[in-house]
């Protein structure tokens, strides 16, 4: 709700007539023989007092632009401002009253000062409205402003994360393809057919922060082709992708990391034939993807820094960016068992059940 000068006068002025309505039926309910000095008076008080209270809200919306209403001369110039209308409100009334029951224009004394107490409830009630309202859409407003910062902010975060990954990939591709040009120049052209599939798909994704998994093992497919090849014989790719896992969104580039570390890595393990195996089950609400080869895990490489490289920087984003999206639902296990590298993707959210 954005509490606006426009929504102030509707909420004040709303009041103020409310008050005057109930005003109204009260009096002709005791004093029905009143009916038609009662409908003069309070019809006259309702056009007045619509203008005071105008004149009231506009003052409130000055005070808040000199101090923002947070200070203790504000709250002082608050308090007075709501005083001289109250008496504003109270000469009106006892004018009016007087003037259609004597037709003259006089004050009573003593009437003007019980009318001003009574004035001054209501005009406290209507500041005292005006500010809830108005401090209660500056909270909100307060709260979707943070809300809308931390979501950009996490998107600067994921667009980063991604920009980290793709020009990893980029330089690996373009290795693989250079050295299939010395040997077979035909699939070098469909090495670079593939690879261009692959940044067209990147690229169509670039305002999408999940992508279904389906699309993630098709790009995955375009890069271990182009490995495939490079490798000649050494490597084999097996899947196992359940049908209902193909479906499930989740964040876009979370995959391909796992099947790049496990290429370059698992080959230089010694390992003469690269066995790969890529799957993807779906129970209820949990959704495992496993990624595992032959070979050693290879420990992470540190330099004289102290930060890590290679293998570490795919993993340390597939962990930020499963936090980012399924904070305390999400679990990452790099381990090695039977000598094979294990990679494992969890993720127990109400999004993956079926």
């Amino acid at each position: 709700m954005n509490f606006n000068k426009r929504k102030s006068f509707l909420l004040v002025l709303s009041g103020y007539t409310l008050w005057i309505i109930l005003d109204t039926f009260f009096w002709i309910y005791f004093e029905p023989a009143k009916v038609i000095l009662i409908l003069e008076y309070n019809g006259s008080i309702l056009i007045c007092g619509l203008i005071v209270c105008a004149l009231l809200v506009r003052s409130q919306w000055s005070i808040i632009a000199i101090s923002s209403s947070r200070n203790l001369l504000s709250i002082l110039a608050i308090s007075l401002t709501a005083v001289f209308f109250s008496v504003c409100l109270a000469l009106i009334d006892n004018l009016m009253y007087n003037f259609w029951t004597t037709w003259k224009f006089q004050l009573q004394r003593n009437s003007v000062i019980s009318g001003s107490f009574k004035c001054l409830v209501l005009s406290a009630a209507l500041t005292g409205s005006f500010y809830v309202a108005y401090y209660r859409s500056l909270s909100m407003q307060q709260k979707e402003q943070l809300a809308r910062a931390k979501a950009l902010a996490d998107e600067a975060r994921l667009l980063m994360l991604r920009y980290q990954i793709n020009p990893h990939f980029l330089f690996n591709a373009l290795n693989a393809i250079q050295s299939m040009i010395e040997k077979d120049k035909v699939r070098a052209k469909e090495m670079i057919a593939d690879l261009s599939d692959f940044f067209r798909y990147t690229l169509s994704k670039n305002n999408q922060t999940l992508v279904p998994l389906g699309d993630e093992i098709e790009a995955v497919r375009k890069y271990l082709a182009i490995q495939k090849d490079r490798f000649a014989g050494r490597l084999e790719i097996d899947y196992e992708i359940e049908g209902d896992a193909l479906k499930v969104m989740l964040p876009f580039f979370i995959i391909h990391p796992l099947v790049e570390n496990a290429v370059k890595y698992g080959f230089s393990s010694e390992t003469d034939i690269l066995r790969l195996f890529i799957g993807a089950t779906r129970n209820e609400q949990t959704l495992s993807i496993l990624v595992k080869n032959t070979g050693r895990l290879v420990p992470a490489e540190r330099p004289a820094g102290g930060e890590s490289t290679g293998t570490r920087t795919g993993i340390d984003n597939i962990k930020k960016r499963l936090a980012l999206f399924y904070p305390d639902c999400s679990a990452f296990e790099l381990l090695e068992k039977d000598c094979c590298v294990h990679a494992l993707i969890t993720i127990t959210h109400p999004s993956m059940s079926a």
